[in-house]
Order: C-alpha cells, then structure tokens, then sequence
C-alpha cells in the first residue's frame, strides 16, 4: 500500500490525481493553490466514492474528490488551518466561505467527540485573512475547543465579522478583527443566545488576547446575554465616533443580526463574567488633524491640516497645545468650516495665552465607548477605558431587572469628557444591588459620576473610590440629589467638592484622602459635622435688649445632633416668656433638652420644637429671662 505520495498542491490533486491507490494511502500537498502557501495537508483516501474533482468547500466538509471520485479525508483530526481547505490567507481576497467552512469543520469534530471531551482547534496560521462576508462561528456547542491565531479583515456591511451566536464552551487566543472603513461590518466580534432553545446559551468560555481595530457601525465587539465567562488582555477598539469599542448587555437594545441562525430576541440572564486588563477605545482614526495656528480672538479659530473629517455643527477637542494651554482638553463645537479652519463657537480666546506650537484637534465620539446594561455579578479588574468628548462608560437600564454585584475598576483617560460613568435608562427610581467603582488618575472636566435623568439612581453596599485627580479637582456626582447610597463607603481627594449632605439617602461613610477625615453618615442625613454656630436669641415677648452666647456647639451623627449652649442675659429689657433659640438645624418633632439656670440654680427645659428652634424654660414653666441670669442647656435631638 503506498503512503505518503506528494503532490505540489491540492488545487492539483483535485484536478489531476487519478492514480489507483488503496484504501488508506496518504497523500501529502505542499500547499493548496500554491506550493508553500500554506495550505498544504495529509489526505488520506477512504472507500467512499463520487463525483470527481471536489473541492472541500464544494463538499461542505474536511473531504475532497480527486479525479476519480475517489474521496479523501484530512488526516489531522485534532487542527484545522483554513487554508488547507482554500482559504488563500490574503487581505484582498474574500475568505470568508472557506473560513466558515473551517468553522464548520470545527463543529463536527466537536460534535464527534465523546461526550463532547477531548481538544480540538481552529488555528489561523498568523496570516490576515479577507472577509466579504460574515464568517458562521455559530453553534458551536462542546468544552475545551480553541480558536487560536486568527486575523480577519472585514468588508462584510452592516454584518459582524465573527458570528458566535448560539456558541458556547470554547476558548480564543489571539483572534483580531479589522473593520473596514468604508464597507463597514456591524460588530468584529458578536455573541448571543440562538432562539433554538438546544442552542440557548454563549456561555463558558475564555476570551484572551482578542482584539477589534478598524470601523464598526454597531460595536467592536457585541455581547448579548453571555455567561461564566472569562475576558482577559483583550482590546476592543473602534475608530467609527458614531459606534461604540463594545457592548455588554442581557438584551436587546442595540441591534444584531445573524446570517446563519435566529437570535434570541429577549432578555436573558447575564450573570457571572469575569474581565481582566481589559482596553476599551474609541480610537480616532482618521478623525485627527495637527494644528498650525490659533487666533487669540472671539470666536478662536483653529488652523489645521485637515478638516475634511469634520462638518459644522460637530463635537471635537483639542489636546498638546502649547502656549494657549487654556484652550487643551475641552470640548468644542464648531462653526463655518473651511479646509483647513474651523471657528470655535462661542469662544472668547482674547485672554488666553498666544498659540506657540503643537497640538491636534480630535473629532469627538458621539456615544460613550463601553455599554452595559442588565449586568450581575460582573467584575472588572484593572481595566482601561479611553474617550473623547463622550463618558467611557453609559450604565443602562433597559428593563425591569435590576442589576447586581458590579465592580468597575479602570483606569480612564481621553479628552473631553464631562464624566466617566453615566447612567441611562432610569426612567424611575433604579437600583444597582451591589455597585464598586475604583479608579485614579481621573480625566474628567466635571464630575466622575452622571445621569441623564432627573429619577434617583440607588447604589447599594459596595464602595466609590476616586484615589487621584488629573485634571482640575472634579466633584463626584452631577447632582447629589439624584443619588441614593446605601452600605457605601466613599473615598476622595477632596470631599468638600460635592454636597454629600445633598444626598437623600446615605447610610455609609467619605474618607477625604487630602485631609485624612471620616465623616460617617447614617440614614436620611447627614454625616458627621461639628463646630460652633451662631444662634439668634429671642423672647416669647417683649425684646431682651443684649445678651452673650458663651457657646453654641454641635455635633451631628447620622440624624441625631448633640448640642450645648451657654448664654448670658446682659440686659433682659421687656423680654419675657419663652427663651427661643434657633438650633444649628432642623428638628424631626418635638423633642426635650435640660440644663440650669446658675443665677438662681433652677432647672431648665428646653422644648424642640418641629421647627428649627429650642423653647427654654423652668422647670415649673416660669421664664428663666432675667438680667444677669446664665442659661445652660445641652442634650441631643433627631433631624428626622
């Protein structure tokens, strides 16, 4: 029986090879088209025969018929190259129909597997692959199978480039995806549930090393409703200002369509995800332009090289000027557009120092870069996150469920943004059941946490931690008052910058890493605070004509406030009655504080009022006003 006979190329042996061999025989190709292209294979011939000169992809699997009709099988069965099925490994040339077909091949070997165990791999060959279409990635259902290698430049419009619907159990390594600029793919990379419930899951698998460069109209890479899954070292980048570097979410808010399969059009659980050294970006290319000149006047112009990426009435922003630096890291809008310069309205440049060189103007993205929405329990551990003009992150809510156990920690840095975090969706009050943000080095121009929407946004149990500052100090919320925190310690550089006691619900503490303070706040107010204040004094009738506040101090707990106060009656005039006292703040109800009178030695009550003061009398309700009398009274009373 005759092995290993050689052959130059598959192409060839398609055609050509007719020799009468046995069952069995091997066949060696050194390479598919052409010799040391690549796609060079072992055949083995089996008994099956058929209509001659078949390629594998017009068999639809790992076989081929050679001149004869005689069939022969791939001999590796444990690592498909899809070029050893004709897939040419060049840019220019449309892979995708074999880049399926490996895929394919790929899932019968799964499929053959016993009880689905065993290793079996798709290995790209470290070439760049073409894509004129979206490659079926689908249904791949099994456990410890790799695609490892794999670099694919899409041309597929409006299509992801790699289609993982219904997929579930693998594992990648260094899978690229570049998206064409001008036949624009939707998404490099897409997961989601397939609406046949036997392929209702994309969950349990390892994705490292994958990387989205290039133009997409949807997202770098879409995950819907994808489980247990482990995201490391990837880089999920789009270049489109329009679209997103990628989206997480556990429904269907943003479009995605299959060519191959039905997706599951609901919300589903999206729970368990793991995402480690993660590099989200809108990266602008093609959006950038050097500058030559600004004008110090009003509106500032702007001279570049280029302005044929922007149209009037755009975002954009300007970074690395030196001399007018007043003018680094805001956002723009601009006006009457030439081809090289562009007004920057309404903006008085007058005063700024005088443009001396560099810098470049960067169109601004239109939506923030990572989306994720209908999340639990997903952590994210040392991540990196970039914009321009736009929040690195929007946190949606896009139906009912309420999300749970989210740990953000990134690093976020780009140009522009008024926040880093921004909240989307609540139309009513909304809750996150387990929330942690931890980052430094901020780039904010405003605040690190937003929302689009006036209804509270509920952070419970978990943790804010903002360790450093890279621009002008920012305050941590827009607006305080749109905030509940519960179980939530918070640590900033400079707590004075936001109005914690804004907040309507804080049970929880802030740490001012500046000054090395804790204030602890407990229930509907309010923190700790504490001093001197100065009350104004008054009698239930008449006037008193002088008196002296001795002291007046306090001290509020969560919503209790300790006080004491000692004042002298210097002159009683035609005061009589009540002593009233304003507190330092308002009282829940009706409330009691004691002390002495020293002049005379009797006791005193002080009556809190639900208004905002302390109703001072003897203890047998007589005035305690007298000329020379010293009033002292302390206790503690509740705000709510």
């Amino acid at each position: 029986m005759a092995k290993n006979i050689k052959v130059s190329t598959t192409e060839k042996f398609i055609s050509s090879f007719s020799g009468s061999v046995s069952v069995g025989t091997i066949v060696e190709t050194l390479g598919y088209s052409t010799e040391g292209d690549g796609g060079g294979a072992q055949w083995a011939k089996t008994a099956t025969t058929g209509t001659a000169s078949q390629s594998p992809l017009q068999l639809n699997n790992d076989t081929l018929n050679d001149a004869s009709g005689y069939q022969w099988a791939l001999v590796d069965k444990a690592m498909i190259d899809p070029r050893t099925v004709g897939a040419t490994g060049l840019q220019a040339s449309n892979d995708a129909p074999y880049l399926s077909l490996a895929f394919k091949i790929l899932r019968d070997r799964i499929l053959g597997l016993s009880n689905k165990l065993g290793s079996v791999a798709l290995n790209g060959g470290n070439v760049v692959y073409g894509a004129d279409d979206s490659v079926d990635c689908t249904r791949l259902s099994g456990w410890n199978y790799k695609i490892q290698n794999l670099s694919i430049y899409g041309r597929c419009t409006g299509k992801a480039i790699l289609d993982f619907t219904g997929s579930r159990g693998g594992s990648m390594d260094g899978v690229s995806t570049y998206g064409d600029s001008t036949s624009m793919p939707s998404e490099g990379i897409q997961f989601a549930r397939d609406n046949d419930a036997a392929f209702g899951y994309c969950d349990n698998w390892v994705i490292k090393n994958v990387t989205t460069f290039g133009f997409y109209s949807t997202a770098g890479a879409h995950f819907r409703a994808q489980e247990t899954t482990h995201y490391d070292h990837c880089r999920f980048w789009n270049s489109n200002p329009l679209a997103r570097g990628a989206i997480h979410t556990g429904t269907n808010n943003f479009p995605m369509s299959s060519d191959f399969t039905t997706i599951l059009d609901a919300s589903a659980s999206f729970i368990n995800d793991k995402y480690t050294n993660m590099d989200y970006r809108y990266l602008p290319e093609g959006n950038v332009s050097n500058i030559s000149a600004i004008t110090n006047a009003n509106p500032a112009v702007v001279t570049m090289a280029d302005t044929s990426f922007l149209t009037n009435g755009q975002g954009l922003t300007i970074q690395f000027v030196s001399g007018m630096t007043e003018i680094n890291d805001q956002l723009y809008i601009i006006a009457n557009k030439t081809a090289n310069t562009v007004e920057l309205v309404g903006i008085n440049s007058t005063s700024f120092g005088v443009y001396t060189s560099g810098g470049r103007v960067v169109r601004t993205q239109s939506v923030p870069t990572v989306y994720m929405g209908r999340c639990e329990q997903h952590t994210f551990d040392t991540c990196y996150a970039v914009a321009y003009g736009q929040p690195q992150i929007e946190f949606g809510f896009p139906d009912p469920a309420t999300p749970r156990q989210m740990k953000l920690d990134f690093l976020f840095e780009g140009v522009g943004m008024q926040s880093h975090i921004h909240f989307t969706g609540n139309t009513t009050e909304r809750a996150i059941d387990g929330f942690e943000l931890e980052t430094y080095n901020t780039h904010t121009n405003a605040q690190v946490i937003s929302s689009d929407s006036s209804n509270v946004v509920n952070l419970k149990g978990g943790k804010l931690i903002v360790n450093s500052f890279s621009k002008a100090d920012p305050k941590l919320f827009d607006l305080p008052s749109k905030y509940k925190l519960n179980d939530i310690d918070v640590r900033v550089p400079n707590a004075a910058l936001t109005s914690f006691t804004s907040i309507p619900q804080f049970y929880g503490s802030v740490y001012d890493k500046t000054l090395e303070t804790k204030t602890l706040f407990n229930n509907l107010i309010r923190g700790v605070s504490d001093g001197l204040y100065t009350p104004t004094i008054t009698s239930e009738i008449g006037a008193i004509t002088a008196n002296t506040v001795n002291l007046a101090e306090f001290r509020t707990l969560g919503d209790v406030v300790y006080i004491k106060l000692s004042i002298t009656i210097t002159d009683a005039g035609t005061g009589a009655g009540y002593l009233q006292v304003t507190l330092p703040t308002t009282s829940g109800g009706a409330q009691m504080l004691n002390g002495r009178e020293t002049l005379t030695g009797a006791q005193l009550q002080g009556q809190v009022t639900g208004a905002s003061q302390v109703l001072i009398r003897k203890y047998d309700t007589s005035s305690a006003i007298a000329t020379g009398a010293q009033i002292i009274v302390s206790g503690m009373y509740k705000i709510n």
